[in-house]
């Protein structure tokens, strides 16, 4: 029996404080400034990472705890604040663009304390772990070539009266992808995979949803460069980002996509229109779920939430609200493993 996956990769939106960025806009960027406090204290932070989600754009906060970002105009990216033993914060797209304070507090971070299990946990770490990885990095030969630094942060337990596997992590994740060439730090804030009930030989993900927020900076191994290049373009062909940059700029057919229901290939206008104002994309569904097909070859299907759903896609090809599409078939079994940053391939 083949199960059908359902994967969701999106960023866990938590505003825990208010905030100002002071924003100017420059040749289609804007620069982000602002300045961290330690909220008790009220001295200046330095050494804060500051990124937005999803990308390789970050830097760090100065002795003044001032810092300064160059990115896209209109992305819907959240703007991530984090340091070690503070509460992360993080800034919506709607929050940098109103600009409403002029300074960041952040409060220390609480201790973690172990969950009250009211179930007793019948798998071994081993095993919880070896199923985590399948579906968070990948099963395919990324696995091999992607380490987790610091695995022993990651908190897994097996719920058998829902067939569940929960996991979180009390410290952002260093990951290594020696695939891609990528180091990756995610915060890691949700992840679940639901398992088919209805097979007892044989344990089979029915369904994987994670939510986190995430930074790419590049592998220092410049005699891999090239075969990193070739192998980010082999990824990103067929991609969710690669599809929804071709919906968002009208070259569906340009770049090889069709789009398919009840295996009878149907044109786009019929089931999603599409309306663009200053580089946002709006999109709307007519239709709860639609095949795509890319080169005829790689199926995929996407499923919103609702029969007449909305969602926009910025000018990096990011789309929002996250939670309202999921995605199967190729684009549904594409992990963190064969994850891009946004901000890949924009000139």
């Amino acid at each position: 029996m083949n199960s059908t996956k359902l994967t969701c990769f999106s960023s866990l939106v938590i505003p825990l404080s208010l905030i100002f960025i002071h924003c100017t806009s420059t040749y289609g960027q804007i620069k982000i400034k602002g300045k961290i406090y330690d909220d008790f204290t009220k001295k200046p932070i330095a050494g804060v990472v500051v990124y937005l989600d999803g990308t390789s754009k970050g830097t760090v906060s100065n002795a003044n705890g001032i810092y300064m970002l160059e990115v896209e105009n209109n992305t819907t990216s959240s703007l991530i604040i984090s340091h070690l033993g503070y509460q992360t914060i993080n800034l919506t797209a709607e929050m940098i663009e109103a600009g409403k304070h002029k300074e960041i507090y952040l409060k220390t971070q609480l201790e973690v304390l172990d969950p009250v299990l009211l179930e007793n946990d019948t798998w071994s770490r081993e095993k919880k772990m070896k199923y985590f990885k399948d579906e968070f990095i990948g099963k395919h030969n990324q696995k091999a070539k992607f380490r987790i630094e610091n695995e022993d942060d990651v908190s897994l337990y097996y719920k058998a009266s829902e067939n569940t596997l929960y996991a979180s992590s009390w410290a952002p994740l260093r990951l290594k992808n020696y695939f891609l060439g990528y180091n990756i730090t995610y915060d890691l804030k949700e992840f679940r995979i639901k398992f088919d009930s209805s097979n007892d030989k044989k344990i089979i993900a029915n369904s994987v949803y994670f939510v986190g927020t995430s930074f790419f900076s590049e592998l220092t191994q410049n005699k891999k460069q090239s075969k990193y290049r070739k192998r980010r373009k082999r990824v990103y062909k067929g991609s969710v980002l690669h599809f929804m940059r071709s919906l968002a700029t009208d070259k569906l057919n340009k770049n090889k996509y069709e789009f398919f229901s009840k295996g009878t290939v149907v044109p786009r206008p019929k089931y999603i229109l599409i309306e663009t104002e200053n580089k946002i994309t709006k999109v709307k569904m007519n239709i709860n779920r639609i095949g795509i097909l890319y080169r005829k070859q790689q199926k995929s299907f996407m499923v919103a939430k609702t029969n007449e759903s909305y969602f926009n896609i910025d000018s990096y090809g990011n789309y929002r609200p996250h939670d309202m599409l999921f995605f199967g078939g190729h684009m549904g079994n594409l992990r963190l493993g064969e994850l891009l940053p946004l901000d890949y391939n924009i000139e």
